[in-house]
This record gives C-alpha cells, sequence and structure tokens, in this order.
C-alpha cells in the first residue's frame, strides 16, 4: 500500500510539474507576444510621427501627382461652350481672370470707363450678376487686375485718373476688396507718392499669406519710365514704395509679376536700356524680391537670344521656385521675322536661363499678347491671340493655348480655344484651378449668342473626363529617400524597444 500510494504522490506530481511547466511555455508564449505587439506599436506610432513632421500640408502626394498627370495625358480635354460673361450691351475690353482654392471663377473688365465684375459660383453653377466696381470713379476707369486670396477675398486695381482722395487728375492705381461678407470696400489709392501719368497695365499678385503685390509703370519725366511696385498686408495698409528697375535712366514697360509658393516676388517687364549688353532694342527683364533675405536682387536680361524687339512678357513660378517667361517677339530663331511666342525659364537652383524656345514655330502669321500660368503639377500653361490659320481657324485673331506636360517633359500640340468666333478674339488671360481644369477669357467682336458685334467678354474652360483629382488637402508624404529613412528608423526602434523588453527594463518580472 505504501508504494501504491508513493507511486500515485509521484504521478500527480510529474503531473504538476508538467501543467507548471507548459504554464510556464505558456507565459512565455504570451511574453513574446506582447513583446511583438508593443514592439510593433511603439514602431507604427514613431512613424507616423515621423511622416507627420517630414510631412507637410499640400494636394496630394508627389506619386499620386504623376499618377494623375499620366491620367490627364490619356484623358480627353474638352472645351466648354462660349458664355459671354459681359451682358451690359456696351463695349468690354481688357478682361482678367482669377479662381480660387473652391474652383469658383472671378472675371473683372473695363467697360464704358468702369470696372465690373462678375464670378462663377461653382457650388450652384450659375453665374453672378455683373457688378460695378469704379463706384467712386467719375472720369477714366480702365485695365483691371484681380486676385484672390485663400480667405476668398477678392481683390482688383485698375488705372483710374478720377480726383479722388486728393490724387490728381493724372492716372494712379486704384483698389477694392470684396470682404468675405460679400461687401465691397471704399476704394483706395495705390499709388500715393505718384506725381506723373501712369501707363501700360498694372499688375496684381496675391503671396500665400494674403499679401496683396502691386506693380505698374510710370513716367517718371521726359525718357524715364520705371516699374514701381507696392504691398499691402491682410489687415495693414499700403506699404514698400520700390523702384523695381533702378539701373539706368530708360523705358520700362508693361509689367507682369507672381509670387510664388514660398512669399517671393518675381517681375518681368519690357526695357529699352541697353543694360548687360541687351542693345538698344526693347527686351525682357526679370528681377525678383527674395523673401528670406528680404531683399530685391539683382536686374537679369531674359531675352538674351533675341536681336529685335521683344514685347508682353509673362511670368509664372513652379513649385521649385523657377521662373518661366513668355513673350512675343520679331527675332528669325528659325521661325521668320514675323511675331512669334518666345519662352526660357530661370532654373532656381543653378539660377542659370534656359535657351529661348519658340512655342509658334510653323505659324505663319503674327502671334501677340502671352500669357502663362503654372498649376500644382508644375504643368505649364499659355495662350496667346494669332492670326495663323491653324486648324482651319481662318486668318483673323484667334485664341490658342498650349500645354507643358511637365511628366512627360514635352510641349502638348497648340489647340484653338475660340473656335466659336469667326472674327477677332485677342487679349486672353488665363487661370487654372486646382483640380487642373484651365479657364480662359478674353475679348471678341462675335455676335455669339446675341451678344452683338462691339466687344464682348467671352469665357471658355476645358476640363478631364477622368482621372483622379489631387485638390484633397492632406500630407504630403515624402519622396522615396525619406521612406528609407523612415523605415531605418523603424526597424532601429523596433530594435532598441525589443532589446529593452528581452533586458527586462520595459516588461516586468
Amino acid at each position: 500500500m505504501e508504494w501504491k500510494e508513493l507511486n500515485s504522490r509521484l504521478k500527480k506530481s510529474n503531473l504538476v510539474k508538467l501543467f507548471i511547466f507548459k504554464d510556464v511555455n505558456n507565459m512565455k508564449s504570451e511574453k513574446k507576444n506582447m513583446t511583438f505587439l508593443i514592439t510593433l506599436l511603439f514602431g507604427l506610432i514613431l512613424f507616423n510621427l515621423y511622416i507627420c513632421i517630414c510631412g507637410k500640408p499640400g494636394t496630394s502626394n508627389e506619386i499620386l501627382n504623376k499618377i494623375y498627370d499620366l491620367n490627364i495625358k490619356n484623358s480627353a480635354w474638352n472645351w466648354t461652350n462660349t458664355v459671354v460673361v459681359s451682358t451690359t450691351g456696351l463695349p468690354s475690353e481688357h478682361p482678367d481672370i482669377a479662381v480660387d482654392i473652391e474652383g469658383n471663377v472671378h472675371i473683372t473688365w473695363q467697360e464704358n470707363n468702369d470696372i465690373y465684375y462678375r464670378y462663377y459660383d461653382i457650388t450652384t453653377s450659375n453665374w453672378s450678376i455683373t457688378e460695378l466696381v469704379s463706384t467712386e470713379t467719375t472720369a477714366t476707369a480702365q485695365l483691371p487686375s484681380i486676385g484672390v486670396d485663400k480667405e476668398l477675398r477678392v481683390h482688383i486695381i485698375w488705372y483710374d485718373n478720377t480726383n479722388y482722395m486728393g490724387a490728381g487728375t493724372d492716372m494712379d492705381v486704384f483698389y477694392k476688396c470684396k470682404e468675405i461678407n460679400k461687401t465691397w470696400t471704399t476704394t483706395e489709392v495705390v499709388s500715393t507718392e505718384s506725381t506723373m501719368n501712369l501707363y501700360s497695365m498694372p499688375k496684381l499678385a496675391v503671396g500665400p499669406d494674403s499679401t496683396i503685390h502691386v506693380v505698374w509703370n510710370e513716367d517718371r519725366g521726359g525718357s524715364d519710365w520705371d516699374i514701381l511696385y507696392k504691398k499691402k498686408p491682410p489687415g495693414g495698409t499700403w506699404i514698400g514704395f520700390e523702384e523695381v528697375c533702378n539701373a539706368t535712366v530708360g523705358l520700362s514697360y508693361r509689367p507682369d509679376i507672381f509670387v510664388d509658393a514660398e512669399g517671393s516676388v518675381h517681375v518681368v517687364w519690357l526695357d529699352d536700356r541697353n543694360f548687360y549688353n541687351a542693345g538698344g532694342d526693347w527686351d525682357i527683364f526679370y528681377r525678383y524680391w527674395d523673401v528670406e533675405t528680404n531683399n530685391w536682387m539683382m536686374i537679369e536680361v531674359v531675352s538674351t537670344e533675341s536681336t529685335s524687339d521683344s514685347f508682353v512678357p509673362s511670368v509664372a513660378v513652379d513649385g521649385e521656385g523657377s521662373a518661366h517667361v513668355v513673350w512675343f517677339d520679331l527675332t528669325d530663331l528659325g521661325c521668320g521675322t514675323d511675331q512669334d511666342i518666345f519662352y526660357k525659364y530661370r532654373n532656381a537652383i543653378t539660377s542659370n536661363w534656359t535657351v529661348t524656345e519658340v512655342l509658334t514655330q510653323g505659324f505663319d502669321g503674327g502671334a501677340f499678347h502671352p500669357v502663362i500660368t503654372t498649376d500644382v503639377l508644375d504643368n505649364l500653361h499659355v495662350a496667346w491671340h494669332d492670326t495663323t490659320n491653324y486648324n482651319g481657324s481662318g486668318s483673323d485673331f484667334d485664341i490658342i493655348y498650349r500645354r507643358w506636360n511637365n511628366t512627360l517633359g514635352i510641349w502638348m500640340a497648340p489647340e484653338v480655344v475660340s473656335t466659336g468666333s469667326s472674327v477677332i478674339s485677342r487679349r486672353p488671360n488665363i487661370a487654372v484651378d486646382n483640380i487642373i481644369n484651365v479657364h480662359i477669357v478674353w475679348q471678341d467682336t462675335m455676335d455669339y449668342d446675341g451678344a452683338g458685334t462691339d466687344w464682348d467678354i467671352f469665357y471658355q474652360s476645358n476640363f478631364v473626363e477622368s482621372g483622379p483629382s489631387p485638390s484633397k488637402k492632406g500630407f504630403v508624404i515624402p519622396g522615396p529617400d525619406l521612406f528609407l529613412l523612415g523605415f531605418v528608423i523603424l526597424f532601429t526602434a523596433i530594435y532598441i524597444i525589443k532589446t529593452l523588453i528581452s533586458n527586462k527594463k520595459l516588461y516586468p518580472k
């Protein structure tokens, strides 16, 4: 009996040991699982923090942008039916256009010595009523320029010789703003320091911080015309009256302005100064105000290959800070001595200008008044008016559009925009929204939709039928190099955490 009892006790003891052994193994397995989960959790948290820190608010990541651009290449581009924007029955000229961050289209123009405004509401798909902007004007208001800030305030400037606020009867730059509550502010005089007449078209650009930047041309006396600049911070007053072209006495004319994503200000104009051996003909000059140094940099000659006159420059800046310039030129760069559209850009990294390209190679008519803009994918969009009988458009003036596809690295074929017009179409302006829809406005004498044969403001847009939208706001995911660094950080963190757990510094006994 004693042996049997002892044997029974031994079996029970072994069974207990077995259970204890199994329990210990289970505990070790659970500990390993917990170690893995804790390590993975900490690693994911660190990696997400890395993405948030290295990413920044934007439209979409670079990879998706390139996919979207390829979809644009393979999708159908369609021009909408022409819309007659000016409906008052009086001659309407010199339109300008802007598109806000929500996709609403804003258009201004001059009509019967006054400035008018109208917008397209993207939510209701309707055009607003026409509004008179220059309500304080009693003389001549002309040549408006428009911009919209990120708070959806509309800003318009124009030339005016009304003796308003002591401005005198010479031409001055006037300004007005349509506030968020849709009411117009009282007219302000921008060029308060000016005592002489102004010439050419004043231009406005809105910075990323909603600061308003303005340039204009002024007769400083006799043979000295200068490009002047001023700005207005949000909620502030007009400051920073400066001469952009302060090199020597000469004629500086027809400025254009663009403010890049960092807040640097880029200005181009045409000039007859023999600056940097540019010669005594008209050339395109460029200068920019660097937001980092808070200084205007040196004046540069853009049209260095031109041996004849260069006219009407337009500038736009891409996401890398490179300035792109177009103008029309009489120089024969294998394109004849008629007016052609020339293009070149300034590399932001090397500060060097590329060789001039001719965008109207093969066109046998005259090309005038080019305008350029960029989009969120750094594609370039150019429009001008042209007398070439391109694709059966006739020898009258037509609006031509051309696009640089940044993904493919090529200029796409030109397109005729004013297909509904058989008479004179001229002076286009262009804007692109956040989903790459192109919006073009111009003046036309076509009796379209009962508009009559006087000058009217026409509008068209083109859009992509398919393709994802890059307009969703979110984090711009870092590129491949930063992803690699992120994974290195992730696995290093996992190793450190696992080592600490193994040494029982993070996991209790």
